[in-house]
């Protein structure tokens, strides 16, 4: 029968005597090596993912006739100590050329993410990173969204996103005939292309329009 008095010893158990998933060894690894063995304090966000990968191998712990709630519920010997939102939140800021992006440990989010390949990880300062750019931005929000409800965005960030709000309704990014309220304009249009088609006629001389890389609303 196995006794245990305080989790760390849990988490060695588990390390060396159930089968455990790529990312849930990871961490239980990084708890031992990190936490435990130099006795420094654990956060409350550790703690809470703690329970959940001991009470995920539920099955594997019965046959050893051990209780996986019980076990998951054994008190720290280490302090516990508040998480920084900035950890217990994603948070996604821009600073020094750099997209710098930190999320609560989510195995499903991880295996996503890494596929993509939109950031490195940073193994020095936990957190994934990738130089700036708009269309990485995008789809680090993308994903991001889809795993977590709370993100914390830095002010950069955040003029970003406002600024792109503003242009959410146009639906025209190239000149683009259409037609509105029975008449005809050229849309997104800009001054040398205004200039050079001020006498095409935009009823009837469509196919010249075309000749001016101006595209045709898919709505007429």
């Amino acid at each position: 029968m196995h006794t245990f008095k305080y989790a760390e010893e849990v988490v060695d158990f588990l390390l060396s005597n159930i089968r455990m998933g790529t990312y849930d060894k990871r961490f239980m690894a990084n708890l031992l090596i990190t936490k435990i063995i130099p006795r420094n304090s654990v956060t409350t966000n550790q703690v809470s993912l703690f329970k959940k990968v001991v009470q995920k191998y539920h099955k594997q712990l019965l046959t050893l006739q051990i209780n996986s709630v019980e076990l998951s519920e054994m008190p720290w010997g280490l302090t516990i100590v508040p998480s920084s939102s900035e950890f217990t939140n994603a948070s996604i800021k821009i600073e020094d050329g750099n997209i710098i992006l930190y999320t609560p440990y989510k195995e499903s989010f991880v295996k996503e993410f890494r596929s993509i390949r939109l950031m490195t990880w940073s193994h020095e300062f936990k957190h994934y990173v990738t130089p700036f750019s708009l269309n990485k931005l995008k789809g680090i929000l993308e994903k991001v969204k889809k795993h977590y409800d709370k993100i914390n965005y830095c002010d950069t960030v955040q003029d970003i996103l406002k600024e792109v709000e503003i242009y959410a309704s146009i639906t025209c990014w190239n000149p683009t005939l259409v037609k509105i309220n029975g008449n005809m304009y050229i849309a997104a249009i800009n001054e040398p292309l205004y200039n050079a088609t001020l006498e095409v006629d935009l009823y009837n001389q469509q196919e010249l329009l075309i000749d001016y890389g101006i595209m045709i609303d898919e709505n007429m």
